[in-house]
């Protein structure tokens, strides 16, 4: 669904372009970080948070395998967040782990230009308050009464949201559920191959 009064980009040179920026994000030279708030692991940090505290602009975190979900999170920096991807019990005998890297809320603040999050599990809202975000191979799943799964704050352009699979499930007849939300006020938003599910029918946007 496409809605042109919402200036969503759909070009094959667009496409190219978010293609690049996400390898020449994951290949800067940056420190690379591991996360893993698991007991016993010997990683560079143990908390989500405190990581994204410490990590110098244009860094890499790599949060692993959980069972136990790394909460919220807020970040005002560039930085490129990495989890272990969704649904790892599709192909259990190619998984050592397959518990997800799981965030509730997820807030991108100014600061944040050019980052990106690839790979993650989040079980709330995902707001996006600042330009130049990418969200890539994402889990949204909600089942609580966050009012949308991704949420781009108005006056903000340049958001790339690719891949992902969306699922709002919370049970409701209110229409204000969504799984996508931006407004008119939002440029060049490229959406391309993700599935969004609002309980079990199709959910878009508005």
């Amino acid at each position: 669904i496409w809605d042109s009064k919402s200036r969503i980009m759909k070009s094959k040179k667009l496409l190219l372009t978010t293609i690049a920026f996400v390898a020449i994000a994951f290949s800067a030279q940056a420190t690379v970080h591991r996360v893993n708030n698991s007991p016993g692991v010997d990683a560079d940090f143990n908390n989500l948070g405190t990581a994204i505290s410490n990590a110098s602009t244009g860094d890499t975190l790599y949060v692993e395998s959980s069972s136990t979900s790394y909460g919220s999170i807020s970040i005002s920096k560039k930085l490129t967040i990495i989890g272990t991807g969704f649904m790892l019990d599709a192909n259990d005998s190619t998984q050592a782990d397959k518990n997800e890297s799981q965030i509730t809320t997820c807030s991108w603040n100014s600061g944040s230009e050019g980052s990106v999050i690839y790979g993650m599990y989040c079980t709330g809202t995902m707001y996006v308050n600042a330009d130049n975000i990418t969200i890539i191979r994402n889990h949204f799943y909600v089942n609580t009464s966050y009012n949308n799964c991704i949420q781009l704050q108005s006056g903000h352009s340049n958001i790339a949201i690719v891949q992902n699979f969306v699922q709002h499930n919370y049970t409701s007849s209110s229409s204000s559920y969504r799984c996508l939300w931006y407004d008119g006020n939002n440029q060049n938003i490229f959406v391309s191959n993700n599935v969004f599910y609002r309980g079990n029918s199709a959910s878009f946007t508005s």
